[in-house]
C-alpha cells in the first residue's frame, strides 16, 4: 500500500475554485478506480487556500494508473495556473492496520 500526500497552496482568489475542484476529482477517483482506497481532502482552518491531500492506493501501478485518467488530466490543467505553491510526497505503508481499515 502506498500513500500520496500532496501539500497546495492556491492563489487566494482560486480557492474556492480548487475546493469545489478538488471534491470532485476525489470522487473520480474514488468511484471509478477499485485500488484507490483513501482519498481525504483537507483545508487548513488558519488559511482557507491552503489544501492537503492524503491519497491511499494499493501499489505504485493502481497510483500510475490513477495519474493516467482523463478526470486527472482535466483536473491538472484547470488547477494549474491557481497554483501558488505544490508538494507531492509518495510513502511506503510498513503496517497493516490503516486508519482505512479500522473504519
Amino acid at each position: 500500500m502506498i500513500a500520496v500526500v500532496v501539500d497546495f497552496l492556491i492563489k487566494t482568489e482560486h480557492a474556492q475554485d480548487f475546493h469545489q475542484a478538488v471534491l470532485r476529482h476525489s470522487h473520480n477517483s474514488l468511484t471509478n478506480e477499485p485500488e484507490c482506497k483513501q482519498f481525504d481532502v483537507m483545508l487548513d482552518p488558519e488559511n482557507a487556500a491552503h489544501f492537503l491531500l492524503c491519497e491511499l492506493y494499493t501499489s505504485q501501478e493502481a497510483f500510475e494508473f490513477h495519474r493516467q485518467q482523463p478526470y486527472m488530466q482535466q483536473f491538472v490543467a484547470t488547477i494549474g495556473p491557481w497554483i501558488e505553491n505544490k508538494m507531492l510526497k509518495v510513502w511506503e505503508m510498513k503496517t497493516e492496520l490503516s486508519s482505512a481499515k479500522r473504519n
